[in-house]
């Protein structure tokens, strides 16, 4: 007869969103800037205010406003009828972009405390804009 081992293993959860972890303090930091976070810290306006000296995180309060000041969310029936499906063809990030100095972590903290899916935000792509700041990041450091 062989036996079993079994381990108990502490978990920790993000108070914010559904992410979880066996570390604390890797928990701790990720709820700082947890995109769910209302009093977040957004890691990207640091880089950018490292880059180009002007960029500073605006209240999350400010950001919603802008979001939700351009239209009132409509909602459409799709052919079945039986689903009720928001449509978000409204949604114009220019003034979000503007609010945020185009800071794709504000960006998208916004939308999702908005309650929007990102899917449904059309000319919005987190990774893309991510890895152009951190390319012009790389370069100006090579400068250096």
């Amino acid at each position: 007869m062989t036996i079993v081992k079994t381990k108990t293993v502490k978990r920790y959860y993000c108070d914010f969103c559904k992410k979880s972890g066996q570390s604390a303090g890797h928990m701790r930091r990720h709820e700082e800037s947890c995109t769910l976070n209302w009093h977040r810290v957004c890691g990207v306006c640091k880089i950018l205010f490292e880059m180009d000296r002007e960029t500073s995180q605006k209240r999350m309060g400010t950001l919603l406003a802008v979001l939700n000041a351009p239209a009132i969310r409509q909602l459409s029936i799709n052919e079945i009828g039986t689903l009720i499906v928001e449509d978000y063809s409204w949604l114009d990030l220019a003034d979000l972009r503007a609010a945020t100095n185009n800071c794709p972590a504000c960006i998208m903290a916004t939308i999702r405390q908005a309650g929007i899916p990102l899917p449904a935000v059309s000319g919005f792509d987190f990774a893309g804009e991510m890895k152009a700041i951190f390319a012009c990041r790389n370069e100006m450091d090579a400068n250096r």
